[in-house]
């Protein structure tokens, strides 16, 4: 099935509406931390909330913007989310339009309408939070990445970090595609000529992680504002719990590759003992420890899952079973250039250091690998994209009706 770029502009537009009028009729978690930062910056207090852990830019420009239209109910300052949202929607296509990820030769519907409807985004659209213009910015990058415009990229990146700090670690995706597309030219051998070259093009990744990095040396933390709760850590949990939601996410994807898998067996026994030999590290190493996931708030999805998980062995074993499955199933799918599996090496990079178990945090890896990889058949996308269109509309609906959190 084609899904043609008038279709998929139809149909996403068309979802947002939907989001504007069916919304959370208050403010939802974090939206409250947010719009009290924003409603202090309108009065003219201009301090970091203890409770606000990003830089406070874009609640800089909430408050410049509504504070000049004169609007001040929180739950109108989600239109600048909308905004953000349908600009989004063109980053999509202008990214799926490009010649990397065109689909024999025209634009990509299929794929674009999977990034739309990523469940564990899509939620968050109307929402007054951070991630999806995070989201935004490294979209962008993207494109000017594809276009070899890499001061383009760098600046998309800084705005995604000043968003959200968690971005920073993309910086060192893109750099590693620069340099690497760089060195691993078809027909040519690598001189010092050429390493000097790759380095030049990727330099401008580096001093923009360096800036950040001589700063948060000087802030004593990634985070602002509540530091305690989110100090730089080695938690494999969560590496753990983005293969299992990365399950949840492309399930049809994945499924579809069993028979890949087995083959992938029989030709490799030994990764049937390394896998036995691992389990008891699994086990033992599966923890949730952060405040913010402990069972009292078991009315967030993730915490309801993770704590039952935590507490039974029975469920670590087969949430084991998931996790390997997963790790085989995405090896097995081929990319659009095989620089692109670095991914597999910045995915778990962008969630290791994060002591909360958090599944927001995905939301730019799983995107970034949906952009990477090869598509499979048609038949197994649109099915693909049915389920993440359901997926998403649960949750969302999840959240207007109070059935649960994410």
């Amino acid at each position: 099935m084609v899904i043609t770029h008038r279709q998929f502009l139809l149909l996403s537009l068309t979802y947002v509406a939907f989001m504007y009028f069916i919304q959370p009729s208050g403010l939802m978690m974090d939206e409250l931390a947010h719009v009290a930062q924003i409603n202090g910056l309108l009065s003219g207090d201009t301090t970091h909330l203890s409770n606000i852990t990003t830089f406070i830019y874009i609640h800089k420009v909430y408050a410049g913007i509504f504070g000049a239209l004169g609007i001040t109910d929180p739950l109108h300052f989600r239109l600048l989310n909308f905004v953000v949202t349908f600009t989004l929607i063109w980053a999509v296509f202008k990214v799926c339009q490009s010649s990397v990820h065109k689909l024999n030769g025209s634009f990509n519907g299929l794929l674009a309408a999977q990034l739309f409807f990523l469940p564990i985004a899509l939620p968050y659209y109307p929402l007054i939070y951070t991630d999806i213009a995070a989201l935004l910015f490294i979209l962008l990058g993207v494109f000017f990445w594809q276009q070899d415009k890499h001061y383009g990229t760098v600046a998309c990146l800084t705005l995604a970090a000043l968003i959200r700090q968690p971005s920073l670690v993309w910086f060192g995706y893109f750099a590693t595609l620069t340099a690497m597309n760089q060195l691993g030219e078809e027909g040519l051998s690598i001189t010092v000529k050429r390493i000097l070259h790759s380095g030049l093009k990727a330099w401008p990744y580096a001093a923009a992680v360096l800036a950040f990095l001589v700063y948060f040396y000087f802030n004593q933390s990634i985070a602002l504002g509540d530091k305690g709760y989110h100090r730089v850590t080695l938690n494999v949990t969560n590496i753990y719990f983005m293969g299992l939601v990365f399950f949840l996410v492309f399930w049809p994807l994945l499924i579809s590759r069993s028979h890949h898998i087995l083959q992938l067996l029989k030709n490799k026994p030994w990764i049937v003992a390394t896998w036995l030999l691992v389990l008891p590290v699994y086990v033992i190493s599966f923890a949730v420890t952060h405040d913010y996931n402990a069972e009292f708030l078991n009315m967030f999805l993730r915490n309801w899952l993770l704590n039952h998980i935590g507490d039974s062995i029975t469920l670590k074993v087969v949430s084991y079973l998931v996790f390997s499955y997963t790790i085989l199933a995405v090896f097995t799918i081929d990319f659009k250039r095989a620089v692109f599996r670095w991914i597999y090496l910045f995915l778990p990079l962008s969630v290791v250091a994060m002591p909360l178990i958090e599944q927001r945090y995905y939301i730019v890896g799983f995107t970034l690998w949906q952009l990477a990889r090869s598509p499979l058949s048609g038949h197994m996308e649109l099915l693909q994209l049915l389920w993440m269109i359901v997926g998403a509309t649960t949750l969302y609906l999840g959240l207007v009706y109070n059935w649960f959190l994410i």
